[in-house]
């Protein structure tokens, strides 16, 4: 597959979840808040990664955008935005993903077998 997964969060849900994750309140995007949420986004990349096909699957490092970001989307693919609602607040899921020409898994798979 090729594409990008963004989390949306507002500053009080990325808080809130970093406060519930480090067990310690936060009240502002510090550099120990940013270290959180990266730790949590990379739990959640790498269980993405243990259900998707075949094993032949690479994620780039997830990053952490903090402020208004315009995001590049992969042209030509379809964007698929899931609004979600817990009870400390709203956020997104963006997902713009598609399956890979042939000739790509092919080499991804080449690649594996000789590394």
């Amino acid at each position: 597959m090729t594409g990008c997964i963004v989390l949306g969060f507002s500053q009080q849900v990325a808080l809130a979840l970093v406060s519930g994750f480090t067990q310690a309140p936060h009240t502002a995007l510090d550099g120990d808040a940013v270290d959180a949420l990266g730790e949590i986004v990379n739990m959640i990349a790498g269980n993405a990664k243990k259900s998707l096909p075949g094993g032949l699957s690479t994620l780039s490092v997830p990053s952490v955008i903090l402020g208004s970001h315009r995001i590049q989307y992969p042209a030509g693919v379809p964007l698929m935005i899931i609004p979600c609602q817990i009870p400390i607040g709203k956020f997104v899921i963006e997902v713009a993903i598609e399956p890979a020409e042939p000739q790509e898994v092919a080499a991804v798979a080449a690649s594996r077998q000789t590394a």
